[in-house]
């Protein structure tokens, strides 16, 4: 509870907020940009973004989808709300099964896991979807990638696997777009899911933009670190049911 010496009216929660008792005929109202409830049948329960440890994988508490992060496979197993599934496994990094590392809990809601020298993994959870991001630390870093995704065929998580995008740690807003190319091969189909493999790949190189003129060039001026994203989004919405 926000303030905890105040009632809350629970009927009265709604996507983004909650409403506290003050006296008889007054109450005030906590709101937030983003989400802090989603529904469970029928009801607004609250984001819970602590991580719960299972088995050695990683998982938020309460979330309107489930996410299972096991750093022993490097596989990341997303659901949404409408039963729709993405599993991506990282199966090589430079052309080779990386080893086992002990996943280090950065913050409430980030997790890293080394995969080589200058490279780290991390998973973020957010209210409303989560992101793996691949953070090149140095020029070592920069090795080629192969992930397996499974996806189903209907209600497919939105995730950006196939369109990620880096930036470099150039001060100031917006970073500048490191390049990324990105290899999609060997998809299969059944009757209800999707399995391909995507290979992704650092080249090095950095866009710069003259803003003045609208110039863009491209150079190996990297600032590192590089952060490069997977995103998978979820809506919550009123009538969602995540039951």
């Amino acid at each position: 509870m926000i303030f905890p010496n105040l009632p809350e009216v629970v009927p009265a929660r709604t996507r983004t907020c909650r409403v506290f008792r003050t006296g008889p005929q007054q109450q005030r109202v906590l709101a937030t940009p983003g989400a802090m409830h989603y529904q469970k049948q029928g009801a607004w329960e609250t984001i819970d973004l602590t991580p719960q440890v299972v088995g050695g994988r990683f998982q938020p508490t309460a979330t309107p989808y489930a996410a299972v992060f096991d750093p022993s496979t490097r596989t990341l197993s997303y659901m949404n709300a409408e039963g729709g599934t993405v599993e991506l496994v990282l199966e090589t990094v430079n052309g080779a099964v990386p080893p086992f590392t002990p996943i280090t809990p950065n913050s409430r809601m980030v997790f890293s896991l080394q995969l080589a020298p200058g490279l780290l993994l991390e998973a973020r959870f957010y209210p409303e979807g989560m992101e793996l991001f691949r953070r090149v630390l140095s020029p070592l870093g920069i090795v080629p990638l192969r992930w397996r995704i499974t996806e189903t065929l209907a209600n497919t998580p939105q995730h950006n696997l196939l369109a990620m995008t880096g930036r470099d740690n150039q001060g100031g807003r917006p970073r500048r777009l490191v390049e990324v190319q990105i290899v999609k091969s060997e998809e299969v189909l059944s009757a209800t899911h999707r399995t391909y493999l995507v290979t992704e790949q650092l080249t090095g190189r950095v866009r710069d933009v003259d803003y003045a003129t609208g110039v863009r060039t491209w150079n190996t001026n990297i600032l590192y670190p590089v952060l490069v994203d997977v995103s998978i989004q979820e809506t919550i919405a009123t009538g969602v049911d995540d039951g």
